[in-house]
């Protein structure tokens, strides 16, 4: 029997949150986004943000996205991410670069 996953509803007042270093290393996750993504913190960071990345998603989306971060560039998206326990959520995002150190 085939597995099946089901699309998990985003309400638009949370509000998900990570950080990753330039390697795509998680760093930060808010609540929100551990909520959604049903992963711990401890799952999260010093991981691969890829660690969501739903199969369906299309490798060229990432491969613009990092070219742009490279060149300093923010992208918006909409991206299908995929839960801990195989659901699917949908994110309009800003992969934004920070330009200045933390502190």
């Amino acid at each position: 029997m085939e597995k099946t996953s089901k699309e998990i509803y985003v309400d638009r007042k949370r509000v998900i949150v990570t950080r990753t270093d330039l390697k795509g290393i998680i760093e930060f996750a808010n609540q929100d986004f551990m909520d959604i993504s049903g992963y711990s913190l401890d799952e999260l960071v010093n991981h691969p943000h890829n660690i969501v990345r739903h199969p369906d998603m299309p490798a060229v989306i990432f491969k613009l996205m990092w070219k742009r971060i490279q060149l300093s560039q923010d992208i918006f998206a909409v991206v299908k991410n995929r839960a801990k326990n195989g659901d699917y959520y949908w994110v309009t995002t800003k992969f934004e670069v920070r330009r200045d150190p933390l502190t």
